[in-house]
């Protein structure tokens, strides 16, 4: 058997032959760069250049963030209540980096920055529908106690 060691540093038995007949996804055999991919949603009122602008500008300045491969921003979906943008960006897990300890950091510096330029979150939007299923038959009386 083969021993694998997890993430979580915890140690798997894998027998030789699921080794050689089954294909596994080794993220980190030629090299330690991978990548991450974030979605962020904002309200379609804010400007999508400048949101673009302002994520591009934390991930440049992230120490953990690599700038080959550049990371990039795209404009997903425009929908009724938000705009919808996907990064993409890459790290060295040999430089001592956590995927999600560096996605914890890079939101965090996102946040700030929107909050500096006053970008909020969207706020989905909510019908609301009044049904009057009343027989007009029906009357309300007040009754009172004489």
């Amino acid at each position: 058997a083969t021993t694998v060691k997890t993430w979580d540093h915890m140690e798997v038995l894998v027998p030789n032959a699921l080794i050689f007949e089954t294909s596994f996804t080794n993220w980190t055999r030629q090299d330690s760069i991978v990548r991450s991919v974030v979605t962020i949603r904002i309200s379609r009122q804010d400007d999508p250049h400048v949101i673009r602008d302002i994520i591009t500008d934390v991930l440049d300045k992230s120490d953990e963030v690599v700038s080959d491969p550049a990371p990039q921003v795209f404009l997903r979906e425009i929908q009724e209540p938000l705009l919808e943008f996907e990064l993409r960006y890459f790290i060295d897990l040999s430089q001592d980096r956590s995927r999600p300890a560096t996605r914890s950091k890079v939101l965090f510096e996102i946040w700030e920055a929107f909050k500096e330029n006053r970008i909020k979150p969207p706020h989905p939007q909510h019908d609301v529908h009044i049904v009057s299923n009343f027989p007009k038959s029906f009357d309300m009386e007040m009754k009172t106690d004489d």
